[in-house]
């Protein structure tokens, strides 16, 4: 479930990780391999780096425009 509170996305990360476990398994399942390994590729490398991103904290808007 992606929350908005005041402006800040929280779980987005949760999120897209499920959507890309569902699309992964309908390709699988509709023998794709090809496309399932770049998929793959793609969504791990997304993966990475929002989780990066979460991790580092951007700062708010508030945080902005104070400094």
């Amino acid at each position: 479930m992606i929350v908005v509170a005041r402006r800040a996305v929280k779980n987005l990360t949760k999120a897209v990780s499920i959507w890309f476990a569902a699309s992964a398994g309908i390709v699988a399942g509709a023998a794709q391999f090809a496309l399932l390994a770049v998929a793959m590729g793609f969504g791990l490398t997304i993966l990475i780096v929002l989780t990066l991103l979460d991790s580092v904290g951007l700062p708010s808007r508030e945080e902005r425009e104070e400094g």
